[in-house]
């Protein structure tokens, strides 16, 4: 089901055509907007500021080209290690269940690792229920799943419950790389404890090759939630883009909180009974794969 980066609008001239360090891979919804924040904000890097530049695995974006893509990099300054995150690249294989999505893109590791051997990657990783449970609302918001929805319907959609099978999408990255560059952090332990955030974001330029730094903005909330309400009426807004954003964003303003209560929707208890049994083969997969316990129960 996956198409080899070499059957796809051609990645030409080498690694100069590919200008980048590092990758943050994803997985999607597990925290990678705060690893774009930190690694910003070092002087050492240069990151576009515009996250998910999905120029590896969607159609629409290396029909562009290689010219373009080496645009987003043009800024750098001498000496920056230059790179970007976008959550999707970790999604490497579905499963056979899965609704494939036109114009997406997986097995992108092996001409990657021909063009740049020498890639650092990162990689994070969350309790697969509740990122699953997150990237189906993140659906909703978008409009593009009703909020009366049950999310078990919409398993083998958009990769909710694929992409949290995460030992098949990392091996797919270490055959290729080794095991050595890649970076996994995971969520509850490194990213979402305000405690650990000045710990992990050293470890994050270590791996990388990068002078400590004193960062000096680690705590702001990124990605908050949307208001039920907005959710609600997501598939009644304008389309994802500057016009959707403000207008949701103008419903999350104000709406007061005892009146989005009323709006609320939630995955039920069952439901995730079921997503934790269908993650239980995976997670000790991963476990073995990388050597340690996961903190997921």
């Amino acid at each position: 089901m996956s198409v080899a980066l070499r059957e796809r609008p051609e990645v030409d001239a080498g690694a100069a055509s590919v200008p980048i360090d590092f990758l943050v891979l994803g997985a999607q919804k597990c925290g990678t907007t705060w690893i774009h924040h930190v690694l910003s904000q070092h002087p050492g890097v240069f990151i576009p500021p515009a996250k998910e530049l999905h120029f590896f695995n969607k159609s629409s974006a290396l029909s562009r080209g290689c010219g373009w893509y080496a645009d987003q990099f043009a800024a750098a300054g001498a000496g920056q290690l230059r790179g970007e995150c976008t959550p999707n690249y970790l999604w490497n294989h579905l499963d056979p269940r899965d609704r494939t999505v036109p114009g997406e893109h997986h097995d992108l590791a092996p001409k990657l690792a021909e063009l740049r051997p020498q890639l650092r990657l990162v990689a994070t990783l969350r309790n697969p229920v509740d990122r699953a449970i997150s990237a189906f609302h993140h659906h909703i918001n978008q409009g593009r799943i009703a909020p009366d929805a049950r999310i078990l319907d919409h398993l083998w959609t958009l990769g909710i419950a694929s992409m949290g099978m995460y030992a098949r999408h990392l091996r797919h990255w270490i055959d290729a790389f080794g095991r050595e560059p890649l970076m996994v952090l995971i969520y509850e332990q490194d990213v979402a404890p305000d405690t650990v955030k000045p710990a992990t974001a050293q470890r994050l330029f270590a791996h990388l090759g990068l002078a400590p730094f004193e960062v000096p903005s680690l705590y702001e909330q990124l990605n908050a939630r949307r208001s039920y309400l907005a959710m609600r009426l997501a598939r009644h807004l304008p389309p994802s883009g500057l016009a959707g954003r403000v207008v949701r964003r103008g419903i999350d303003t104000i709406t007061p909180a005892r009146v989005d209560r009323l709006f609320r929707f939630a995955v039920s208890k069952e439901e995730r009974v079921e997503l934790s049994r269908l993650f239980a083969p995976h997670q000790a997969e991963l476990e073995a794969l990388l050597g340690r316990p996961m903190p997921w129960g």
